[in-house]
């Protein structure tokens, strides 16, 4: 199966940088009321919502903190953007999962895990990957899979990329 787990994804001093601006009190997020289409079906759909940050978007960079993604980009060996979005999921009182998707069809995606958490990715062919600071998955986009909420800190926060590899 085209899927790998990259724990330590990038050095302690590169991915400090991009920890340090996501999680910081300056860094600006925007209330999305959805995460999926199926978020009414799901268990507590009051649940289903999130904060996000879009730094790639629409053929064209969208972020000021683009520059900050730089390193990410060189290791996966990115050639052609598609769409990079950060997501920040409050903490709720149980662990919510949210809708099996993909984020777009046949290209690359990859999550890196910005903080460590009770939460988790998990993928309908019943692989689940914990949220653990700096580690990174990479998988064929038509993978259906699905995020959760966390319960042991404030927030959830990765970044999802969706490219096209050298």
């Amino acid at each position: 199966m085209d899927f790998k787990i990259i724990d330590n994804f990038l050095p302690e001093d590169e991915f400090e940088k991009i920890e340090k601006n996501l999680m910081g009190h300056m860094f600006p997020w925007f209330y999305t009321y959805k995460i999926t289409e199926s978020d009414k079906d799901q268990e507590l759909p009051d649940f289903q919502y999130q904060f996000c940050h879009i730094f790639f978007g629409d053929h064209q960079i969208t972020s000021n903190f683009f520059p900050l993604l730089e390193p990410v980009l060189t290791k996966l060996n990115a050639k052609a953007l598609i769409r990079i979005k950060a997501n920040c999921i409050p903490k709720t009182f149980k662990i919510v999962k949210h809708g099996f998707h993909t984020d777009m069809k046949n290209n690359r995606t990859a999550i890196l895990f910005i903080n460590t958490n009770d939460g988790f990715t998990e993928f309908k062919f019943g692989k689940i990957v914990e949220s653990k600071r700096n580690r990174l998955i990479e998988f064929d986009s038509n993978l259906l899979h699905r995020g959760t909420t966390c319960t042991d800190k404030q927030t959830r926060v990765n970044i999802n990329f969706n490219f096209f590899k050298n």
